[in-house]
């Protein structure tokens, strides 16, 4: 989602189209789920990409993670239960940086290929999974990273916890890109006022993550503590894959 970009950088982004940063790390917005996630990165590593970063939202799967809680795990996990352990140097900078500013949580991320919209949903996938958080995205940027023997880093914060049910109605009023579309906005809440009030409850909860993301970004710089590797890309999934992640952003 635009609005994750925005917490690294205010120049305009187009979904699918990679822009470079003034420090020389490319960015982009690729668009809702893991073969979108597959399609970016690969396209980034073609265009000399000497890192990858996963950034933007994820589903809390356990009460401990609660809304703008920050992710900054140790491995990924695959739909495929593959494992994806992320660069331990670089992973050791942020953690310096950021540990006594922003509640962390370290443990695993996993891939989810569905929207985890129901409690019940997430707690079914912590069973299946033993990871903390889930997303849409970061596994397939990792895959991308690990077969290009680049270092990969995935920075993300829940933008709904395990009590916030995803309504469904969210699913129509959102494009591939996580992009509200208002009027089927306004006719989803003109229809069901009562279960919007959860749409209201998951937009201050990304607003949170999206705040947590904002002081990472204050805390270690545009380029995520990246001065060490060369042509670094930032990769911007969006809000729904983030969620689940997003997510996206926003993706």
């Amino acid at each position: 989602m635009r609005a994750e970009v925005r917490t690294l950088t205010l120049a305009p982004v187009t979904a699918g189209r990679g822009i470079r940063l003034q420090d020389g790390s490319s960015l982009l917005l690729s668009g809702i789920g893991s073969k979108k996630a597959e399609r970016a990165a690969n396209e980034l590593v073609k265009q000399g990409a000497g890192a990858l970063l996963s950034w933007g939202c994820a589903a809390g799967l356990v009460p401990e993670l609660a809304p703008g809680m920050l992710v900054l795990p140790r491995v990924i996990i695959g739909a495929d239960h593959s494992d994806y352990p992320v660069d331990p140097a670089w992973r050791k900078r942020l953690l310096y940086r950021i540990q006594k500013h922003i509640r962390l949580y370290q443990g695993a991320l996993a891939e989810t290929k569905v929207v985890l919209d129901t409690e019940k949903a997430k707690q079914d996938f912590f069973l299946q999974t033993s990871a903390g958080a889930a997303d849409m995205e970061s596994a397939a940027v990792a895959a991308v990273a690990k077969e290009a023997g680049i270092p990969f880093m995935a920075i993300r914060a829940i933008a709904d916890s395990l009590d916030i049910a995803v309504p469904k109605d969210f699913l129509t009023v959102t494009n591939a890109f996580g992009k509200v579309r208002f009027w089927a906005f306004f006719k989803a809440v003109s229809r069901h006022p009562v279960g919007s009030l959860g749409l209201f409850r998951l937009i201050r909860s990304f607003r949170a993550a999206q705040s947590t993301l904002r002081k990472v970004v204050h805390l270690t710089g545009n380029n995520l503590l990246l001065s060490e590797a060369e042509g670094v890309s930032l990769f911007f999934p969006p809000l729904k894959d983030g969620k689940n992640g997003g997510q996206e952003q926003e993706g």
